[in-house]
C-alpha cells in the first residue's frame, strides 16, 4: 500500500479516566474509584511529540474529568502554550459551583493558555453535577472571553434538553448582560447505552442520518495519548474497547511512528474512506446471512464491525476484491485533506 504522507492537527491527552462523576452510560466507564494518570513527564513527551510532527494545531485535555490533575493540569496547558499549541478542556463543570469558584479556576487555566472549554451535561451528568453548576461553567467561560461549548446529552426520553439552557436563570442574565454572547454554543450529540439493560428511543432521521455513510474523519487527522501513555489511534465512544486503536507507549516510540504505522492497515483506510456502516453493507452482499443493527451513532458500528467474528471472517476473506478501490478513494481523500490544509494555513496567515 502507498505511504501518504500526512498528519493529525490534533491530538488529545485523556489525563484519567477518573472522574467526579459516574454515569451509567460513561463510554469510559470513568468513576471516583479508577485510578491512575497520565504522568507529568508523557504529557511533556506527547506534546514535544506532537510539536515534531509539525501538523498538530491544538491540544484537546479530556478523561474522566481532565481537572482532576490539579495543578497538573495547568502546568501541562502552560507547557503547550509555551511549545505554540492552544489547548481545550472537556469537563463536567463540577469545580463551578458559585461564580467565585468558577472564575479564579478558570483564571488559572487562561492564563496558562487555555482557549476553549468544552461543558457536559444532561440526565446521565446531572446525577453527579446540577445544570445550575454545568451552566454556570460554561458561561463564565464565556464571559471571559474563551471559546465555551455546552453538550447536551441527545435522547428521546431525555428529560433536560437544549431548550432548558435558554430558560436558566444563570443563561437568561448571560444574555441580558450582552458580554462575549458570541463565544458561547450549545450542541446536542447523540448520547448512547453501553448496557444492554437500558435502552434509549431515536427518531428515524436520528439512526438514518446521512452522516453515518460517510467516512470517518477521526482517523488520520487525530491521535491521542491515554492515561496509561498509549497512544491511541481515534477518540470514538468506542475506542477504548477495540485493541488495534492501541498504537504503542509513549516511553517506547514516537509519536510519528504509531501515526505512520496506520498507513498499512487497510481497515482503519477503509473506515477512513467509507465508514463501518458501508463496510458492513459490503460485508452483507459477501454474505447474505450478516445482520446489520440499526445505530444511532458511526461508533456503535465501528464496534460491531471489529468485535462480530462472523462479519471479520468475510471482511478477510473478501476485502481484497475492493482494495484497489478503496486505497485509491483513500489516497484521494488524504491529498484533499493535505490541500485543505494547506488552504488554511495560507488563510490563517
Amino acid at each position: 500500500m502507498k505511504v501518504v504522507e500526512y498528519g493529525p492537527d490534533c491530538i488529545s491527552i485523556i489525563t484519567t479516566y477518573r472522574c467526579t462523576a459516574e454515569c451509567k452510560e460513561c463510554c469510559f466507564e470513568c468513576g471516583p474509584h479508577v485510578l491512575g494518570r497520565i504522568s507529568n513527564e508523557q504529557i511533556r513527551n506527547a506534546i514535544d511529540q506532537a510539536i515534531e510532527m509539525e501538523s498538530v494545531k491544538f491540544i484537546v485535555w479530556t478523561g474522566g474529568e481532565c481537572t482532576m490533575l490539579g495543578d497538573d493540569l495547568v502546568k501541562g496547558i502552560q507547557y503547550a502554550t509555551d511549545c505554540g499549541l492552544p489547548s481545550r478542556i472537556v469537563s463536567n463543570g463540577g469545580w463551578a459551583r458559585t461564580d467565585k469558584m468558577a472564575q479564579e479556576f478558570l483564571k488559572k487555566l487562561i492564563n496558562a493558555g487555555l482557549v476553549e472549554l468544552n461543558i457536559s451535561t444532561g440526565d446521565n451528568h446531572q446525577q453527579f453535577v446540577k445544570p445550575d453548576t454545568a451552566i454556570r461553567a460554561a458561561v463564565t467561560g464565556a464571559q471571559m472571553g474563551i471559546s465555551s461549548v455546552i453538550s447536551v446529552e441527545k435522547t428521546n426520553e431525555a428529560k433536560f434538553n437544549p431548550e432548558d439552557i435558554q430558560t436558566n436563570k444563570i443563561y437568561k442574565r448571560f444574555l441580558s448582560e450582552g458580554r462575549n454572547v458570541d463565544k458561547f454554543q450549545v450542541i446536542n450529540p447523540v448520547w448512547v447505552s453501553f448496557h444492554r439493560d437500558t435502552k434509549y428511543g431515536y427518531k428515524d432521521n436520528e439512526l438514518d442520518n446521512p452522516e453515518l455513510r460517510k467516512g470517518c474523519d477521526n482517523i488520520y487527522t487525530f491521535i491521542g495519548v491515554n492515561p496509561s501513555g498509549n497512544y491511541i489511534g481515534c477518540c470514538g465512544l468506542t475506542m477504548r474497547y477495540i485493541p488495534s486503536m492501541n498504537l504503542g507507549s509513549v516511553d517506547k516510540i514516537s509519536m510519528k511512528k504509531a501515526y505512520d504505522d496506520q498507513y498499512h492497515d487497510f481497515i482503519k483506510r477503509w473506515i477512513f474512506t467509507e465508514g463501518a456502516l458501508k463496510i458492513l453493507e459490503q460485508a452483507k452482499l459477501w454474505d447474505e446471512d450478516i445482520k446489520i443493527p440499526r445505530f444511532p451513532h458511526n461508533c456503535l458500528y465501528c464496534a460491531y464491525m471489529y468485535h462480530d467474528k462472523k462479519v471479520q471472517k468475510v471482511i478477510m476473506d473478501n476485502y481484497r476484491k475492493v482494495e484497489d478501490r478503496i486505497n485509491s478513494e483513500f489516497e484521494s481523500k488524504i491529498e484533499w485533506f493535505k490541500v485543505r490544509a494547506d488552504k488554511n494555513i495560507l488563510q490563517l496567515g
